[in-house]
């Protein structure tokens, strides 16, 4: 279970195989594959020099997966909102942030069941982790951003 404010860093990628599955490290130090169900993707092809606040469903909805690359030589923070209007960045509470790794590109995949939200699903992204932060990235410093939900 997941507590607002959490910052979670990526492990799992896409199966280059079968993109339909994504691969998850496992505590046994193996790779396990889940598949994935049939989503809609949002995306964000470069982000724009803001906090990109971004309503992407005003109804509740299930994340699969997050990808994208960060181009910037620093971290970056994508923060997910559970409501159904578009999230005030630095004031509302995020239900999740994630660590973007500097100069990399980045894959977070859910799992088999996803990540629940009960109300909507938002996003906004900022250059430091905590919630009340709305310090904007650059133009360009995420790109091909997508988020797969249902």
């Amino acid at each position: 279970m997941t507590t607002p404010g959490q910052v979670w860093n990526s492990v799992a990628v896409a199966d280059p195989n079968n993109p339909s599955n994504v691969l998850i490290p496992n505590s046994a130090g193996g790779i396990s594959t889940t598949p994935t169900p049939a989503t809609t993707v949002a995306r964000l092809p470069s982000s724009l020099a803001s906090v990109n606040a971004t309503l992407v469903k005003n109804a509740p909805g299930t994340v699969f997966f997050i990808g994208g690359v960060n181009t910037n030589a620093a971290i970056r923070y994508l923060k997910l909102y559970n409501k159904a209007s578009a999230p005030v960045i630095g004031t509302d509470t995020p239900f999740m942030t994630f660590a973007l790794p500097a100069s990399s590109p980045f894959n977070i995949p859910i799992g088999g069941s996803g990540i629940a939200f009960s109300i909507g699903i938002g996003f906004g992204l900022t250059v430091n982790a905590p919630d009340a932060d709305a310090t904007a990235v650059a133009a360009g410093d995420i790109l091909g951003l997508n988020i797969s939900y249902t």
